[in-house]
Order: structure tokens, then sequence, then C-alpha cells
């Protein structure tokens, strides 16, 4: 008898455990995904793609709402960004998502503090600045994310080894974005690392005007650093496609470029450390599996990247590359055209 009444036990118990476990597998993980940039951006649908393949696999069964302020095309105009906030709050009112995943600088800054208020767990990615001392400060804790650093420090010591030079001059360029005022304050506070170290920064998004500064740089410069080509314009308004804009530089400088992803380098570009869209993503994802189960993480930054050189930018410019750079870099052997990123 007692028997008995242990086998049935057994088997309530068991079916009492499989349906817990049914629950959790299907249970559908509600997240929002809110972009800085267009949904064709190249950064965003990497960083997204690749944050949606960790979570599979994962075997989270999940879903996403995406929205996109799109600011590298649409420059800073309330009027347009005032209607999408009110969209995206509704959506959080009446989704309760589980989760915010916040890409890049502006949907970081314009959302964070929204978040905190409606308790809501967030992850960022791709962010050039620093967490903002009002949400360090207060007591919401359920956030972590992945900062972009471009590795500016290593690029210029990878350039100094190339041109064999201690002092160089540079050229930064950048557009007029939220974005590039982040960046400028990160490589100033780099490039204090290198006392020697002569710069000047160009940050206008007329196109026009970064082509009179480049084909005027060999008088003064030792390299370009064009660090924000994603939102310039032409003559006439419209945008350009960064691989154009990159293509340009290729067939008109006569100095170095120093880039931030290996696809920069496919288009012309003398040398890179390359920043990893595709980390940004994964690691974002590892830190939103954290959150969901009430383990907080530090934000990080992800491993640097690879050390890409064009052969051929360098034989155009009579550099050449230091054998124990060359058996360590990846060595890309031609440039594209048209290029387009990876």
């Amino acid at each position: 008898m007692r028997i008995c009444i242990l086998i049935q036990l057994f088997f309530i118990f068991s079916s009492f455990n499989l349906n817990l476990f049914s629950y959790a597998t299907s249970k559908v993980t509600k997240i929002v995904a809110i972009h800085s940039y267009s949904k064709d951006f190249p950064w965003t649908h990497m960083i997204l793609d690749s944050y949606k393949n960790e979570l599979n696999s994962n075997k989270i069964n999940f879903e996403v709402i995406n929205f996109y302020f799109d600011v590298k095309k649409v420059p800073f105009d309330i009027t347009k960004v005032h209607p999408l906030m009110n969209e995206i709050t509704k959506t959080l009112k009446q989704k309760k998502p589980d989760i915010i995943f916040l890409t890049d600088d502006f949907a970081f800054h314009q959302m964070s503090q929204l978040l905190i208020e409606l308790k809501i767990p967030f992850v960022f990615a791709g962010i050039n600045g620093e967490i903002p001392s009002t949400i360090l400060q207060s007591n919401f804790k359920k956030y972590s994310g992945v900062f972009e650093r471009y590795y500016v420090s290593d690029s210029v010591h990878l350039l100094e080894r190339l041109l064999n030079k201690n002092k160089l001059n540079l050229l930064v360029l950048l557009e007029k974005s939220e974005t590039s005022d982040e960046v400028e304050k990160y490589i100033k506070n780099e490039f204090k690392k290198y006392p020697g170290l002569h710069y000047e920064i160009l940050k206008t998004s007329d196109f026009d005007i970064w082509k009179s500064s480049i084909n005027n740089s060999k008088k003064k410069f030792d390299a370009l650093y064009p660090l924000q080509p994603y939102a310039l314009k032409d003559s006439n308004g419209s945008y350009l496609k960064p691989a154009m804009v990159i293509e340009w530089i290729y067939n008109n400088s006569l100095i170095p470029t120093i880039y931030t992803a290996e696809w920069h380098i496919k288009c012309g570009g003398t040398l890179a450390i390359g920043l990893r869209p595709k980390a940004q993503g994964q690691f974002g994802a590892k830190l939103t599996l954290d959150l969901l189960q009430n383990k907080i993480t530090k934000p990080l930054i992800p491993p640097q990247g690879d050390i890409v050189i064009n052969y051929v930018t360098t034989e155009k410019l009579k550099i050449k590359i230091p054998f124990d750079i060359l058996t360590t870099a990846k060595i890309v052997k031609s440039v594209s055209s048209p290029c387009n990123p990876d």
C-alpha cells in the first residue's frame, strides 16, 4: 500500500515538474529594442542580428519589437523625435516588456531615464560615452551594457610603427552628430597619452569641406583619422553612402588613413583595429540573460578586434609593413569597388 502511494506521488510530482518545465520553455520573453539609427544602417542590423542569434543559441523563446530614431539621416529635431517617444512610451506601458535593448548613444540618453522611472530592466550596446551620474546615483540597478571603445592608443602606436615616426600629426574627421560629440570627448582623453602627438579635429557633415581638407592634408598631416563617415551630405544636401566616402578618400588622399572596421580597409583604408559590432550584440545578449535571471553584471568592453591592413594601399603610399606586424595582422590584398559593409 505504501509503495502504491509513493508511486502515485512520484507521478504527480513528475507531472508537476514537467508542467513547470513546459511553462519555462514556452514563456515568451518580451523585448523592446530601441535603436539610434535606421534599420538599414549596417552597424545597427549587425548588432541586432548578433543579439538575436545569441538568444536563439541559448534556446530563449522571445519576441522583439523594434523602434528606430534614425538620427544619422534625420538631424536632431524634437518635432520628429517627440512623437516617436510617445509611441515608445505607449508600447512600454501596454506590452510590459521584460527587458529593453538600447543601441548607441542617442537611444541610450533619450530612453534610460524613462526606463528607470518605469522600472524596466535595460541593456545598452554601442555606447561611446559614459553612464550619466543621474543613472549611477539612482536606486534602480537593473541595467547593464556594452561600451564601444575606439582603439585609439593602439591605432596611433601601430601608425607610428608603420611610418617609423614618434611624433605624428593627425587630422581627425568627424560628422556632426551626437555620436561624434561622445567620440570627440573620448579621443581627446586618449590622445593625452601621447604628449608629442599633434592633432586637429574637423567636425562637419558637409563632405565638400572634408574633401577640401583632405586635398590639402599632405602639407600638414601624416595621416587621416575619419572616425565618423556615416552622415555626410553632398552639395545638394543629400546623404552619401559611407562606402562612397571611403572610396573617394582612397582615390584622393596622399597620406594613410586610420579606420575602425575591417570593411573600411577593404574599401581602401590603410589600417584599422576593428570594432566588433557582432561582439556588441553577443555580449548584450549575455547581459540580457543575466538580467532575466536577476543577475546584475557590470557593463563591459568587448575584446579588441583584429588588426587589419590593406597591402595595396600601403604599396601605393610606399609604406613598408614591419615583419612582426605582417605576420600577426589580417592583410587585405585588394581594394573592392564598389565596396559594401560586411
